[in-house]
C-alpha cells in the first residue's frame, strides 16, 4: 500500500494481530508472521498490586466503563476495493450507546475541543486529558484498576481486515480483573471468549452484552483474571512467542 514499514531491517515479524497469516484479509508482503499475544507482568498488573485506588487518576476512573486510545490513529487506506479506516469511523456506529444503556463512557483520548467532541458529549460521553493518566504508569494503573471495565470499539481497519487484532491495553484490564467489552477483529478465534472478555460486532450488540456483564458482574470480573493468569501472563506468552523463532 505504498507505506515505508522497515521490513528489511528486521528478520522475524511478530504481530498482535493474531490472525496474521491465519486468514485477515490484508496485503501479502511476503513476510511470515507469528501471532503474540501482548504479554503482561502481573507482578506489577494484578488487583494485589494495586494498593491505593484513592490517586487522582482512580478518582477520574472510578465506576466508569472507560478507555485509553486514539481518536484517529492513522490516515485511511483503500485496497481492492475495501476502506480500512481508523477508530472514529467505529465510535460514530457507538454514539448512542449512552443513552442506550444508560452508562457515561470516559475516554481518556487525544480528541480536542471542537464540533466533533461536542457531539459526543451531549450524547452522554466523557472525554479526559491524557497526560493526568498516561504520564506516569502507575497512575494509568490506577485509573484501569477503579474502572468499572473496558469499553471499546477496534480500528475500522482492524475490523474490516478481521486481522485477530487483541490490544495490550485490554491485556491490563483484564489482569487488574476488570471485564473487557471489545470490538471483535477475529480476536475470539484465539482467546476464551464470553465471561470476562466479551465481544460485540455491532452496537445492538455492544448494548445486549454490557447488559450481560453488569447481570453478573463479579463472575466476570473472576474470569477476567482467570484469561489473564492462564493466557497472557508473561510467563506463558513470552516462551510461546519465543517458540515461534
Amino acid at each position: 500500500i505504498g507505506r515505508p514499514m522497515n521490513f528489511a531491517g528486521h528478520n522475524a515479524f511478530w504481530s498482535v494481530g493474531l490472525s496474521m497469516g491465519r486468514g485477515a484479509v490484508i496485503p501479502d508482503t511476503g513476510h511470515e508472521w507469528k501471532p503474540v499475544v501482548p504479554p503482561v507482568c502481573r507482578r506489577f498488573w494484578s488487583p494485589e498490586a494495586v494498593q491505593s485506588l484513592s490517586s487522582p487518576a482512580a478518582k477520574m476512573g472510578r465506576g466508569r466503563w472507560t478507555t485509553v486510545t486514539h481518536w484517529y490513529g492513522y490516515a485511511a487506506v483503500e485496497w481492492e476495493g475495501r476502506h480500512y479506516g481508523n477508530k472514529a469511523t467505529e465510535f460514530e456506529k457507538l454514539k448512542k450507546w449512552p443513552e442506550r444503556t444508560g452508562l457515561s463512557p470516559r475516554v481518556v483520548t487525544d480528541l480536542g475541543p471542537g464540533e466533533e467532541r461536542e457531539g459526543y458529549e451531549e450524547a452522554g460521553w466523557n472525554f479526559l486529558e491524557p497526560g493526568p493518566i498516561c504520564s506516569d504508569w502507575r497512575e494509568y494503573r490506577a485509573f484501569l484498576a477503579a474502572s468499572r471495565g473496558e469499553f471499546s470499539p477496534a480500528k475500522s481497519g482492524y475490523v474490516v481486515a478481521q486481522t485477530g487484532w487483541f490490544s495490550d491495553r485490554s491485556v491490563l484490564y483484564l489482569s487488574l480483573g476488570r471485564p473487557v467489552l471489545l470490538q471483535e477483529t477475529g480476536w475470539s478465534r484465539w482467546l476464551p471468549e464470553g465471561k470476562g472478555l466479551v465481544a460485540f460486532e455491532n452496537p445492538d450488540e455492544a448494548v445486549e452484552r454490557v447488559a450481560e456483564i453488569e447481570a453478573s458482574y463479579e463472575a466476570h470480573g473472576r474470569a477476567a483474571e482467570e484469561i489473564a493468569r492462564e493466557h497472557l501472563d508473561g510467563t506463558r506468552a513470552i516462551p510461546k512467542a519465543l517458540a515461534l523463532l
